[in-house]
């Protein structure tokens, strides 16, 4: 019974992606290279991780800077969490589809998205009890802000909420220009859902040009979880029009 389980989980798992990532490359093909924009990433601490990469495009006639767009995403993630005196390990796979709506707000600009999101996540030991077990199909909405303060600073706000699990992720940067191209800066996050609790706080550089149409950053700093220790992180990040 259990092995048939874990088949069913894991054909649902492989149907999901892969309806996720037709739809990826579908839309790629009807935008131009010049309105692509791809993400990737990875950050590590010890207990935790989360890997991602994703492609922002225009939808409708708009544009990346003003107007409807859409955002493709897949990720992975590892964390750990106590629950009734046991650890639990958790691991789980993810891909997203949202469509959203970039805006200028003053002198910064405005992004909301809302999405399908599919993840499967793995526990061990099982808690029956967790809202973020085994294979779902949710909703997520994400919120991004960014608003010049100055004439060589700038504040980024980003946040995104995943219902039914009750999941969240906000993170608050201020980067200031420390060189052609490159900004620098202090960064706060604050992630969790019923399960777990995690606050980050470190700085961050971006802007490190590695080819004509590629970026880089990095960051690094400390993690504070529930029922952990306070640990380092470091992360590394990467931008480019494809």
């Amino acid at each position: 019974m259990a092995r048939r389980a874990n088949r069913r989980r894991s054909a649902t798992s492989r149907i999901g992606l892969r309806c996720c990532l037709t739809a990826l490359l579908l839309a790629a093909s009807a935008a131009s290279a010049q309105e692509r924009l791809w993400l990737a990433g990875t950050e590590l601490a010890p207990g935790s991780s989360y890997s991602y990469a994703g492609l922002l495009m225009p939808a409708f006639g708009g544009h990346l800077g003003e107007g409807f767009i859409q955002r493709y995403w897949v990720d992975y993630l590892t964390y750990r969490y106590d629950s009734d005196g046991r650890r639990i390990e958790a691991e789980g796979l993810g891909a997203e589809a949202a469509l959203g709506y970039v805006t200028p707000v003053g002198s910064g600009q405005l992004s909301t998205t809302m999405g399908i999101l599919y993840r499967d996540t793995t526990l061990s030991p099982d808690d029956p009890d967790s809202a973020a077990r085994g294979a779902q199909w949710r909703l997520r909405a994400q919120v991004e802000y960014n608003q010049p303060v100055s004439e060589s600073a700038e504040l980024g706000l980003l946040g995104s909420y995943v219902f039914g699990q009750r999941g969240y992720w906000t993170r608050a940067r201020l980067g200031m220009d420390v060189g052609p191209g490159l900004r620098a800066g202090p960064e706060l996050i604050l992630q969790g859902d019923p399960d777990y609790r995690a606050v980050q706080y470190g700085a961050f550089l971006a802007g490190l040009q590695l080819s004509s149409t590629v970026q880089a950053g990095i960051r690094a700093g400390i993690r504070e979880q529930r029922d952990e220790s306070r640990r380092g992180y470091v992360g590394v990040e990467f931008t480019g029009h494809w």
